[in-house]
This record gives structure tokens, sequence and C-alpha cells, in this order.
């Protein structure tokens, strides 16, 4: 990883402080470390795993209009978009969640 650094200085891949390069390395590692942790069963769990299901779904739609306001509206860097998506789907998922437990929009549950 330590080269992959010295790499992307040298040869100017990335431009300004923008480090999305750096995102599959760290999510990779990220991955293989929590893969490892043992927990046991919380009722947390059930929530976080809905709340994953439907951001995987969703991430897409708000990359999408985020990379619109991107081009046409002001400028943002790549880390940014990445963390304002992330923002976004988090929120959306909790919201969805929550309404999906009435009674009247319990058809929202088929979206996770």
């Amino acid at each position: 990883m330590a080269m992959e650094v010295i790499l992307v200085y040298a040869t100017h891949i990335v431009q300004g402080k923008d480090m999305c390069l750096m995102l599959i390395p760290v999510a990779t590692f990220t991955f293989l470390l929590g893969k490892q942790i043992v927990l046991e069963d919380r009722p947390i769990y059930l929530w976080l795993r809905k709340m994953s299901m439907f951001i995987f779904f969703i991430h897409a739609w708000f990359l999408f209009w985020l990379e619109y306001i991107k081009a046409h509206i002001f400028d943002m860097s790549q880390m940014e978009c990445y963390f304002l998506t992330l923002l976004l789907s988090c929120i959306a998922a909790g919201i969805v969640i929550k309404l999906s437990e009435k009674e009247k929009l319990s058809f929202l549950k088929i979206l996770y």
C-alpha cells in the first residue's frame, strides 16, 4: 500500500487531494478485517442487515444524482461524492425501514 501511495504521487494520477484510488485497498482490508470478527446475536444485527440490503439497491440512484449535480451545478471531489452517497443512502434506508414497520406502509418491506 505504501508503494501505491508513492506511485500515485509520483505519476500524478490523482489530481489535487482526491484519493479515490485508495478506496479499493481500504475497502478490501476493512472487509477482510471485519470478516474475521465473531459476534454474539443481537437485535441490532437484523436492523443492519435490512439497511445493508436497501443501501445496496439505492446507492446508485444517489450516486447518479450527485454526479449530475457535480457536473452541472457545483464541483465536488470524488471523496465528497462518496461520503454524500453513503450518508444519503443510510438516511434513506433508516427512514424506509422505520416507515415499513407501520401497518399502512408495510408494503415498503419489499424494498429490502
